[in-house]
Order: structure tokens, then sequence, then C-alpha cells
């Protein structure tokens, strides 16, 4: 039963972290009429809320990471791959200590606000280090209103996300 189990999150694992990818390359092709530099709508953070509600902070680390790199060396390049994973990183701590702080009554979309708004602050603390640059810190504030906003979006999509393969019955809750 404990094989079986496992094979499965593995499984479900890799096609989430394949469709994270997917995300991730298909929302650089998206039109957005405000140009926010920096801003995305961060739908590939989906997945890690997913994983994170589904599994256990373990398994959404190793996605989340997985899922950043392989993205961002498949479409952007290394420089791309270091902001990513940085703000993957820093963006599943601070969503799994969100979640585990909460006992339960932080959905979905309070953790992906938290997350897209840590994935932010990352990207500008390593921007600010690679520039060796400040200034950029007083870009965050227009980047956080940004992220809660799309944070939100990708909350609900999380939240439907995990309704859904709950009712499958293909992971254990």
């Amino acid at each position: 039963m404990q094989m079986q189990w496992r094979t499965k999150r593995l499984v479900l694992s890799s096609i989430l972290i394949a469709l994270g990818i997917g995300l991730q390359i298909a929302e650089s092709m998206f039109f957005i009429p405000i140009n926010i530099p920096g801003g995305k709508l961060g739908l590939a953070n989906i997945v890690t809320v997913v994983i994170l509600y589904l599994f256990d902070a373990k398994t959404a680390f190793v996605c989340a990471v997985l899922r950043s790199f392989l993205g961002s060396i498949l479409y952007g390049g290394v420089t791309s791959a270091v902001y990513s994973v940085s703000g993957a990183v820093f963006a599943w701590l601070m969503m799994a200590i969100s979640k585990r702080m909460s006992n339960g009554n932080l959905t979905q979309i309070g953790v992906s606000v938290i997350g897209a708004f840590s994935h932010n602050a990352a990207q500008v603390f390593v921007a600010s280090v690679v520039l060796s640059n400040v200034w950029i810190f007083t870009y965050l504030p227009i980047l956080g209103v940004a992220s809660c906003i799309t944070g939100v979006f990708t909350g609900y999509g999380a939240r439907y996300a995990v309704k859904y393969l709950e009712k499958t019955g293909l992971c254990r809750k």
C-alpha cells in the first residue's frame, strides 16, 4: 500500500511539474496590456500550491525547484533560472510556513497571495545583489500590489484544482 502511494505521488507530481512548465512557458506568450517589468500572472504557482495542499511541503519544495529551474532553462536561460529558482524557493518557504502556522485556516487563495508577494520580493532582492543597487527595492510596492491581484487569481485556480483532484481520489487526504 505504501509503495502504491509513493508511485502515485511520483506520477502525479511529475504530471503537475510538466503542467507547471507548460504554464510558465505559455504565460510568457500572453499579451498583458499593463506592462509591469518583472510582473507576471504566476500561473505556474498554481502547481506549487496544489502540491502543497495535496501532498506535503517537502514534495512541494522539490516540485517548485524542478519546475522553475527546468522552465527557465528551457525558455529563459541561466540568468532567468537564477531569478526564477530564488523566487520559487522563497515563495515555497513562505507558503509552507503560512499554511502550517494557520492550522488549516488559510485557504489556497491566501497562501497563493503570500507566495506571489514572496516570489517578487526574492526576485527584487536577487536583482539588487546582481546589480549592486538597493534602489530596486523602491519598485517592490508596485510589484506587491500586482502580486496580490495575481495571487488571488492563481489561488482560485489552485483551489479549484485541489477540490477536483481530491474528488478523483488520486491523492489521499
